[in-house]
């Protein structure tokens, strides 16, 4: 099955990410966010800019604020 394309990347999200949260909270190379490339939906199978692994809930609070805060709807 081919895989199909992913949207655009908005590559600011990691940066504001990583001025944000503690420095070794974000994930953002290629070989540490392999893991992360896709969950159950293998279709869609890409790795992603980075990743935010949750080690408390005030981290994934702000991931989730600066995402909401992106979000143009």
């Amino acid at each position: 099955m081919a895989k199909l394309a992913m949207p655009e990347p908005n590559v600011d999200i990691v940066a504001r990410r990583v001025a944000a949260l503690p420095p070794d909270t974000v994930i953002s190379e290629l070989e540490e966010t392999r893991a992360c490339e896709c969950d159950a939906l293998t279709a869609y199978g890409c790795p992603p800019l980075g990743a935010v692994p949750p080690r408390t809930t005030e981290e994934v609070a702000a991931a989730v604020r600066i995402r909401h805060k992106m979000d143009p709807a």
